[in-house]
């Protein structure tokens, strides 16, 4: 049952009993729940602190699409047809939302990372007809020289409309493994402005 505490004279609903000090995302994270996108660990609790495998993170790609997993198929060396993500996997593989790591390998046991966060938020914005305000004025970041080619014009994107900004002040640390609240706080960010509920 969720338990109603108090915030700034406001009475917030905790659909999970672990998310005292993350109340910066429990909008996101009920909104997620509810929408069935996300789900907690089976004890009422959510593990917002713990960071998502890419596999994990692939089931929530799926849910936030409504894609079909029927038919669907992938040739990566670590997911074979046996394994429980398999049909998410090869859903978001096919739509384009996540692709491999290298040598044939989808890394699904491998943590998202910032980097790879920001890449997939972008393709799941290019899937939708909306027109963000991006700043063409965005400074780029202190550790610039860290981030990887292929993540650059989508950090970049996600920084220019503030749906996704650094870690610590003007460095973005692509290499940090994204937590579970994090990943919920920018998904909630990114569904709003792409008029999720009305598109889906």
């Amino acid at each position: 049952v969720p338990e109603p505490v108090e915030k700034d004279k406001e009475t917030v609903t905790l659909v999970f009993t672990d998310m005292d000090e993350y109340m910066w995302a429990n909008e996101a994270v009920t909104y997620l729940a509810d929408k069935g996108i996300i789900s907690g660990m089976g004890d009422g609790t959510f593990a917002p602190a713990s960071g998502l495998t890419r596999e994990e993170f692939s089931t929530i790609m799926v849910k936030t699409q409504k894609l079909s997993t029927e038919g669907k198929s992938s040739k990566f060396s670590d997911i074979p047809a046996q394994r429980w993500s398999y049909p998410y996997v090869s859903a978001v593989y096919e739509e384009g939302l996540m692709v491999g790591v290298g040598d044939d390998m989808f890394g699904a046991t491998s943590k998202i990372t910032r980097n790879e966060f920001a890449v997939i938020m972008k393709r799941l914005i290019d899937l939708y007809d909306v027109e963000l305000v991006v700043n063409s004025n965005t400074k780029e970041y202190d550790d610039a020289e860290s981030i990887p080619e292929w993540a650059r014009e989508s950090i970049m994107f996600m920084k220019g409309t503030g749906l996704m900004l650094g870690s610590t002040g003007n460095t973005f640390n692509g290499s940090e493994v994204v937590s579970r609240a994090y990943a919920c706080d920018i998904l909630y960010a990114v569904l709003n402005a792409v008029n999720y509920d009305k598109e889906v």
